[in-house]
């Protein structure tokens, strides 16, 4: 079985399954948004983003991630599969042999019921020096709630996507 017993996770490296967003040279940087984000982890290394489904959350923070870290990060797309204790496991310890990365990002984190996988996400942000990104649809669950007591996990609920201008003039160029 999977441990937590040092209390830390050494996390090296990406997820094989559907652990990147590929790279568009329609891709709009957002310096406000990326500028906020970078002020938000100033408070804390996880940050909670919720917004509306299609709000355009994934996009604004690979916008973020493709500026700030290239390579080094691991994007995971979670699914109602990752429900499965053992899969969600199987899949998290393929990490552990690829290269090293500084962010993490869990999107769609709001299909995620299971409370073993659940606890394990939590001590991930508890345990880890990393800066993790938790991307959701739904407002934070109440078995969370004791990360942002602690500091752990700072919430932005809502967010403008922030695009200035200039950007808006640059995307409809685009399309």
């Amino acid at each position: 079985p999977f441990s937590w017993a040092s209390g830390k996770v050494a996390l090296q490296g990406i997820m094989h399954k559907k652990y990147r967003i590929e790279h568009s040279d329609k891709m709009i940087k957002r310096h406000r948004f990326h500028d906020y984000i970078q002020e938000q982890f100033n408070y804390c290394s996880s940050l909670y983003l919720s917004s509306l489904k299609g709000s355009g959350k994934t996009y604004a923070i690979y916008s973020y991630i493709h500026e700030y870290y290239k390579d080094h990060y691991a994007y995971i797309q979670l699914d109602e599969q990752d429900n499965d204790y053992d899969l969600f496991i199987k899949h998290y310890q393929q990490a552990l042999s690829y290269s090293s990365y500084d962010l993490l990002v869990f999107d769609s984190f709001e299909v995620i019921t299971n409370k073993q996988v659940l606890d394990d996400i939590k001590n991930i942000i508890k345990y880890n020096e990393i800066r993790i990104i938790l991307i959701s649809s739904h407002e934070l669950i109440k078995e969370y709630y004791d990360l942002v007591s602690y500091n752990h996990l700072r919430l932005l609920e809502h967010i403008p996507l922030f695009y200035d201008k200039n950007e808006i003039l640059r995307l409809c160029k685009l399309y």
